[in-house]
């Protein structure tokens, strides 16, 4: 294709992936607004000029904050091991009401984890359950685990004056909710870089092929050598997406492996501590093994682009 990376199937199929996978409530409903729109390849080219940017802004203000927290709580808790707080945050998010959502992040969710942990205390078989070995397990997560937000959460769960409440709740809920921040990061920043790139792309490639043109009508060495330099400018440009997805699959590689080896820690212990794990653990191994499969889709991408124009750039010096 002559265009090659003015390519509205591509970017539709990069939209389509924005809207399935996307943190932000509202911007995965923007992505779905563009790709059934009447005239989707025009919606999806200005959803990625304009609207992505101003989705994120809309997201970030404190309405969509106060939905996106409850979503994440609801997800990251289950009935068997933090039932108040799992029906709290599935009820906050159901409602559809701003108000109740944020009165569940003002202090419906301090609420519901004291009702689990009072609950839990009552029983007395998480805490009984702990053993010297799970401090040292979850003290070496809070130094060496591959995500950020867990490592903090587990070094909260083992500061010096933690207690037995403290590594309960860790593998309760708060293992899984910094591995799901984690998530959302590389997610989100995969996202907002692809579609600055793509941005650009579009405009580097209309400059060439019309820098092209020109050498083709003109046929003077300055116009020739102008193109030659605005193709060069398109391959240059997937220099730092190819090395970006390169890194980012690496990453997703790393942490897909390193949750399958949880889930096999976790699924080899007895007690209601590690049994909290399972679940979250074989989620985030699909999840990560998911952002491998998406990095590699987007470093061939790249990786055609930077094909395309070279082939450009070996056109115009013909």
């Amino acid at each position: 294709m002559q265009a090659g990376v003015d390519d509205p199937a591509g970017d539709k199929a990069f939209v389509r992936i924005v809207a399935t996978a996307h943190d932000y409530p509202i911007v995965r409903a923007g992505a779905w607004s563009a790709l059934l729109s009447s005239d989707p390849d025009a919606a999806v080219a200005r959803f990625l000029a304009t609207d992505y940017e101003f989705l994120i802004q809309r997201a970030q203000q404190t309405a969509h904050r106060n939905l996106e927290f409850c979503t994440r709580v609801r997800d990251t808790t289950n009935k068997e091991h933090t039932p108040e707080v799992h029906a709290a945050a599935t009820y906050a998010v159901a409602s559809g009401s701003a108000g109740i959502q944020a009165e569940f992040v003002r202090t419906g969710y301090a609420a519901a984890q004291l009702r689990d942990r009072q609950a839990r205390e009552a029983k007395g078989e998480h805490e009984q359950a702990l053993v010297e070995a799970d401090w040292v397990f979850v003290r070496n997560l809070a130094a060496h685990d591959p995500g950020e937000q867990v490592r903090a959460s587990a070094t909260w769960a083992t500061r010096p004056v933690a207690t037995n409440t403290d590594l309960v709740e860790f593998f309760a809920h708060g293992w899984a909710y910094g591995a799901r921040l984690d998530l959302e990061k590389h997610r989100r920043s995969g996202f907002d870089n692809e579609v600055r790139w793509r941005a650009r792309l579009k405009t580097l490639t209309e400059a060439a092929l019309a820098a092209a043109k020109t050498a083709r009508e003109t046929a003077t060495e300055l116009a020739k050598a102008a193109a030659v330099k605005a193709w060069q400018d398109v391959g240059a440009h997937s220099d730092p997406a190819r090395s970006a997805w390169a890194q980012a699959q690496q990453l997703a590689e790393r942490q897909a492996a390193y949750w399958a080896g949880i889930a096999v820690v976790a699924g080899g212990k007895t007690g209601p501590n590690w049994s909290a794990v399972v679940d979250p653990a074989l989620g985030n191994r699909t999840a990560w093994d998911n952002e491998q499969q998406f990095g590699q889709s987007q470093a061939r991408f790249w990786a055609e682009q930077l094909r395309i124009a070279q082939e450009g750039e070996q056109r115009v010096r013909l």
